[in-house]
């Protein structure tokens, strides 16, 4: 019966790869290389040439394949069927698969299709709307696939209720771009979308790269959060006044904008919602009742002009306090002075705002504020926005700045000088600078007097005097200089420790234990005083290596094995770290009323 089944499924295998459309178990048929099975109602799923009951007769005819393009309809004999959808198990063993375009019929998955990473995927959008990662479904991971939709402007396959369904994906997806083509195949980059709909929903365009316009009509009055996402070539969309939201992250990561006009019917503004629109330079509005979420334009560093009715609020969300908006109005409107430049411009600063911060430090400067000339010579010092690293440059702002007692400035221009940056090495500048600042207690600047007078470095050698930079440093919260006074004391612990250990055994004890020589006489107390030493500090410099151990001793019932390079001390660490007390009897010593009363190796190399 074997014998039977087998012939009789090669017989079928021969037909099936060379017919056109053929059977192919039950309801299962063949169409140009293709296997599909039929359904009712003139319907039929794309399906695996793949038979787990028979993997050696049969394997996958699609394994080599590298794209598969399924059409709309197939051939049966002499039936016509529709392709609906895709059969559990289609994509077994089809890891060479990188490109799969689905026909405008198909509508469903069945779950676990087994399909690999596609680079590419063109589907139709009644389908595209339905994927979303968690979808068991919908089994494709699209994190790096390009997708495609097809036939995009036939509106009535994506639109359902009057709402939008491009897709509904969320902000994981998609790294490299979605593009939408018409029916001719033709990539579409100016998008309006059609009177009638009411809605767009969430992530519907999320990084459909291609798109440069967006129009959008009045029909429509809910636009779903990140449905126009990282869309990076957008440059114009419009907005209607049937608009009163515009939710999180609807057009962040849209760097191509660089203006956008807010109908009046806009009273919110979502968290996120332009984020890092880099190029954004302009956002109106007549609203005088708008409110703006956190971060709705976080990052967007080149925004200048922001409708004056809630200027304030957006100053607010990016993180100013009450004097910083104060002053931020002032140099708006030309009044404020090289102080309140400075305000504004640390708050651009230390957001790293800082092509923002550069011209306010830079008229501070000018009117010879020290501050504002330490900021520049920082800027060029280590390449700031889109200033260029030059140390030439940084240390003719740095001296301005610490010819005019700026500390900070004064730190810099040391260690310029001490690394011979931008200007010619010279140690005991360096030391001058360092001793201006650390003067005027900068830590950094005594932890740096410190090296030099320890290292005898643009001044003499002299423990003294850095021991006392030393403890300034550390008093002033210098971590560095914190750390070495630690060090320094438990250098000194384990110092005394080791005195005061030779000092209780005995420097004759000490200097054989430390050799790795146990001798007749020796007190257990002494023995283990220098092991608890060795344990605490991990001491075994000095010990010594032992020739010819035996490569296995039994000691308290403990198997001890050594080798060659097994040091006496680590051997008797372990031997140590088991013992519990009472005697100890065996290969290695025996103890008797805690002192040492037979050794069997105490000959050191």
């Amino acid at each position: 019966m074997r014998k039977f089944v087998f012939q009789l499924f090669l017989i079928i295998a021969a037909v099936t790869t060379t017919a056109n459309a053929g059977l192919f178990g039950d309801g299962t048929f063949k169409y140009n290389g293709l296997k599909f099975i039929e359904l009712e109602n003139g319907q039929c799923l794309f399906a695996s040439g793949y038979d787990p009951q028979y993997p050696s007769l049969f394997g996958n005819p699609y394994r080599g394949m590298t794209e598969i393009v399924i059409p709309e309809t197939v051939q049966k004999k002499k039936k016509t069927l529709t392709v609906v959808g895709i059969a559990k198990y289609a994509f077994q063993n089809c890891e060479h698969v990188k490109k799969l375009t689905l026909p405008n019929t198909c509508t469903y998955f069945e779950q676990d299709t087994r399909a690999p990473y596609f680079d590419e995927l063109i589907v139709p959008p009644v389908l595209y709307g339905k994927i979303k990662k968690r979808d068991c479904s919908i089994p494709f991971n699209y994190r790096n696939c390009k997708i495609t939709l097809r036939n995009y402007n036939d509106y009535n396959d994506m639109c359902n209720s009057a709402t939008l369904v491009t897709s509904e994906l969320d902000s994981w997806i998609n790294e490299k771009g979605i593009v939408l083509v018409d029916s001719l195949g033709n990539e579409i980059m100016n998008l309006t979308i059609p009177e009638g709909i009411t809605s767009i929903n969430i992530g519907a365009f999320h990084g459909c790269s291609k798109i440069t316009s967006v129009n959008i009509p009045n029909s429509v009055t809910a636009i779903g959060f990140l449905a126009f996402n990282n869309c990076s070539s957008l440059k114009s969309v419009t907005i209607p006044n049937s608009i009163t939201t515009i939710e999180e992250g609807t057009f962040a990561l849209c760097s191509g904008l660089t203006n956008i006009n807010l109908p009046n019917s806009v009273t919110s503004i979502g968290q996120w919602a332009f984020a890092s629109c880099t190029n954004l330079t302009t956002v109106t509005s007549s609203n005088p009742n708008i409110t703006i979420a956190d971060d709705a334009f976080k990052d967007c560093s080149k925004l200048k002009e922001f409708p004056n009715a809630y200027h304030d609020g957006y100053l607010k969300n990016l993180g100013m306090d009450e004097q910083q908006i104060a002053a931020y109005n002032k140099c708006e409107n030309g009044s404020a002075t090289a102080n309140e430049m400075i305000v504004v411009a640390k708050f651009y600063y230390n957001k790293e705002m800082y092509d923002k911060a550069w011209p306010l430090f830079n008229g501070a400067a000018e009117q010879g504020n020290a501050t504002a000339q330490y900021y520049l010579g920082d800027y060029y010092y280590y390449g700031k926005g889109n200033i260029s690293l030059d140390y030439s440059k940084a240390s003719e702002w740095y001296r301005k700045a610490a010819n005019q007692g700026n500390d900070d400035a004064q730190l810099s221009l040391g260690y310029m000088y001490d690394m011979g940056l931008g200007v010619t090495e010279n140690n005991t500048e360096a030391v001058k600078w360092y001793r201006k600042a650390a003067n005027q207690g900068s830590a950094a600047a005594q932890w740096n007097l410190y090296l030099c007078y320890r290292d005898g470095e643009g001044v003499a050698k002299n423990a003294a005097l850095a021991n006392q930079w030393l403890k300034k440093a550390a008093d002033n919260g210098d971590s560095k200089a914190q750390n070495e006074l630690a060090n320094r004391k438990k250098t000194q612990k384990r110092t005394d420790d080791l005195a005061a250990l030779k000092n209780k055994i005995g420097i004759t004890t000490f200097n054989n234990l430390n050799k790795g020589v146990i001798t007749k006489g020796m007190k257990w107390s002494s023995i283990m005083a220098f092991r608890d030493y060795i344990n605490k500090y991990n001491y075994l410099s000095g010990a010594t290596i032992i020739d010819n151990l035996p490569s296995e001793v039994k000691v308290g019932g403990i198997t001890l094995r050594a080798t060659k390079t097994t040091s006496y001390v680590a051997e008797y660490s372990i031997l140590f770290s088991n013992r519990r007390g009472g005697d100890i009897s065996g290969g290695f010593i025996s103890v008797s009323n805690g002192v040492v009363t037979s050794v069997n190796i105490e000959r050191a190399r």
